[in-house]
């Protein structure tokens, strides 16, 4: 072999491992969480050892963002929550703190600053200014507290969901069913006018275990312990992304023999099959514990300490510090609280069930929130419990 031969075989070598070495997902920290063995001995858990303190806020004027038997979808960041319905052409109903409609949000159009369809909604960390995703023509719209129009950026590919950084960056989830140059990258990063930086993880969208699925919004805000990501509904690996975006393996949920078939996942049809089978759905940190809620036959929750390894696994979890039936699941985009979402007629016809008795830690705020149920007019549709998680 010549010498132009072999210097050409060593670059080509060079090249291929490289682009190796970029695609290889950091597995130095992950730590395997073993439910399979843990459901096996259920107890009964309570919210005062996840949460300290709990705040109701009544949301008022809803009538335009909450339909019967619709996909209503919600965002809850610190001083605000945002509601928008995905099947309607309604506004987006942004929410202050009090409950109060801030504003009313509908840029519906084909114009300039305008969308047709909502892919998603959020705010940026600063909470000075609101995005909104039209994830299937790759554009963000950015519009400020009043309403009005900023910008529209072009982003480089088809994406379900985006997450802004502090400082304007994003991360963005590619479409799996998109093909581009970028369909081999699952999380990108982009800066502030949506221009491609770098791929963070590259996964091709045929690689995944249960291909009819699409990626949920899996990226999410966990507080001190910075983004996670978990790749679709049914993987069983949550990443950890850090501020300078390294992809990292963090935890792996082990369900054994226990896991759902890849051939029932697949069946839309044969979904009732599920409930014999383990599976993992949301997720949050609390302290030095992962907190897991899933189903075994019934719905479980997990609660795994970081530290020495140890999870426990409760077949409930009793809210003895309002006494509502049950534990909120929707988080906070800073990470510091759940969020009941209490449908108030549904609470109001079934009132004794929501509220089974027990001695709980505020009874005065369990009081206020059954009077605020029970005295509810007509256009009260939903009341937000927000629930402090500990440190």
């Amino acid at each position: 072999m010549t010498k132009i031969a072999r210097f050409i075989a060593l670059l080509v070598m060079f090249f291929v491992l490289s682009n190796c070495k970029s695609d290889t997902t950091n597995t130095s920290g992950l730590v395997a969480l073993d439910l399979a063995e843990a459901v096996k001995n259920q107890e009964t858990g309570y919210a005062s050892d996840l949460f300290d303190e709990v705040s109701i806020t009544v949301l008022d004027g809803q009538g335009k963002w909450f339909f019967p038997g619709h996909m209503i979808t919600n965002v809850y960041h610190e001083d605000y929550s945002l509601f928008y319905d995905l099947y309607e052409n309604a506004p987006i109903g942004i929410f202050d703190k009090e409950g109060k409609l801030f504003l009313s949000l509908d840029k519906h159009g084909k114009g300039p600053g305008e969308y047709t369809v909502v892919a998603d909604v959020g705010m940026n960390p600063e909470q000075t200014k609101i995005c909104v995703n039209e994830g299937h023509k790759k554009k963000m719209h950015w519009y400020d507290l009043k309403g009005n129009w900023i910008e529209s950026i072009d982003l480089p590919t088809k994406f379900n969901n985006l997450h802004v950084l502090p400082g304007g960056k994003m991360i963005l989830q590619n479409k799996r069913y998109d093909t581009d140059e970028y369909d081999s990258i699952r999380l990108m990063l982009t800066d502030s006018e949506g221009k491609f930086l770098k791929s963070i993880w590259n996964k091709p969208m045929e690689v995944n275990d249960y291909p009819q699925f699409m990626d949920g919004f899996w990226i999410r805000n966990t507080g001190k312990n910075g983004l996670f990501y978990r790749d679709s509904p049914l993987y069983d690996t949550i990443y950890s992304i850090s501020d300078d975006t390294q992809f990292e393996a963090r935890y792996i949920f082990d369900v054994g023999n226990l896991g759902l078939p890849i051939k029932i996942a697949e069946d839309f049809n044969r979904s009732q099959e599920w409930i014999n089978y383990l599976r993992v759905h949301r997720y949050f940190t609390t302290g030095d514990n992962l907190v897991i809620s899933g189903a075994y036959k019934k719905w479980v929750h997990f609660i795994a300490n970081l530290k020495d390894g140890t999870i426990k696994c409760y077949n409930e979890i009793k809210d003895d510090l309002i006494g509502y039936r049950s534990i909120p699941y929707d988080q906070t985009q800073d990470g510091k609280y759940l969020v009941q979402q209490i449908h108030v007629q549904y609470a109001k016809d079934n009132l004794e069930t929501m509220f089974p008795k027990q001695d709980v830690q505020f009874p005065e705020k369990r009081d206020k929130l059954k009077e605020l149920i029970t005295s509810a007019d007509e256009n009260t549709d939903v009341i937000l419990v927000y629930y402090r998680i500990k440190n």
